[in-house]
């Protein structure tokens, strides 16, 4: 057994889909089928009742679930045993480079190289569960200002705003989002966490978007946007970063904030490790605050 298998039984338990927990783990369909039917084989049991595009945990599927969340556990404190200095799992999100995480990752790993760093990238959606479970040690993630819980650090307020071809003729300052209800939008998808909060903005400016693309890459958006297939909106950090000739910011009304936060599972703060990261964000939440 391998626990490569076990993650992916994990993934598609919770997206309820082996497209979804490919998507999450970074690989293919197929992957995801072939590591699940060997999980299967070796159980001698099938754990998912597949449907055209959905599955389903059988009762056996049902009753692996937390055992193999366990088991999960168990293999992180054996790293942290292995490693005299410790051992530190964590989430991040895909677009977390324009926020300047990867480089704080890096300090951290310079200033304390004898501390093992782990760490995967899962979409926004994924990481409550990530973090009740104990699956990391923890995570950085987005979440409404009012829905932020309790512990966390806040490194960045963020809040939406749109991408425009230069082209594109439009008021200048903050311009109401009605004024592109004719455009075709291109948004990030619904792991992101932001297509919901995109869809309420538009709806609260009083119409409902031409969607003509859903995705994950902000790249991809920008690329996109800059040849005249439609406006974006993305989180404010997020445009920003794909800012280039051709492209242009628009400032706009009504508009949601959201924060960027990093949280311990209940499992990191009893990590010896985590008192060492938490030293480091604070310095780098301060900085992010005199920065946004």
């Amino acid at each position: 057994m391998e626990l490569e298998w076990i993650r992916a039984f994990l993934a598609a338990a919770d997206a309820g889909s082996f497209s979804a927990a490919a998507e999450a783990l970074y690989v293919s369909q197929s992957v995801i089928s072939k590591q699940i039917r060997k999980l299967e084989t070796c159980l001698d049991t099938p754990l998912f009742q597949r449907a055209h595009r959905r599955v389903e945990l059988t009762a056996a599927g049902r009753r692996a679930y937390p055992e193999a969340q366990a088991l999960l556990r168990q293999w992180r404190c054996l790293e942290q045993a292995a490693h005299p200095g410790g051992a530190l799992h964590l989430v991040l999100l895909p677009v977390a480079d324009c926020y300047g995480i990867p480089q704080l990752l890096g300090d951290f790993s310079a200033l304390h190289p004898q501390i093992q760093l782990t760490v995967e990238e899962r979409e926004n959606t994924a990481v409550p569960a990530l973090l009740k479970a104990g699956l990391c040690d923890g995570a950085f993630y987005r979440t409404e200002e009012k829905q932020a819980p309790a512990g966390c650090l806040t490194l960045w307020r963020d809040e939406l705003a749109l991408l425009a071809p230069d082209s594109l003729p439009c008021p200048d300052g903050r311009v109401h989002l009605s004024f592109f209800q004719d455009e075709k939008f291109l948004l990030l998808d619904a792991p992101t966490g932001l297509l919901e909060a995109s869809l309420s903005l538009c709806s609260e400016a009083g119409f409902s978007p031409q969607v003509r693309y859903t995705g994950s890459s902000a790249g991809n958006i920008g690329r996109m946007v800059r040849g005249g297939v439609g406006v974006a909106l993305l989180a404010r950090r997020v445009a920003e970063s794909c800012l280039g000739p051709g492209l242009k910011l628009v400032e706009i009304q009504p508009n949601r904030r959201s924060l960027l936060v990093f949280s311990a599972s209940g499992a990191g703060l009893r990590n010896p490790a985590m008192a060492q990261f938490q030293d480091c964000l604070a310095l780098f939440a301060g900085s992010a605050e005199r920065d946004g």
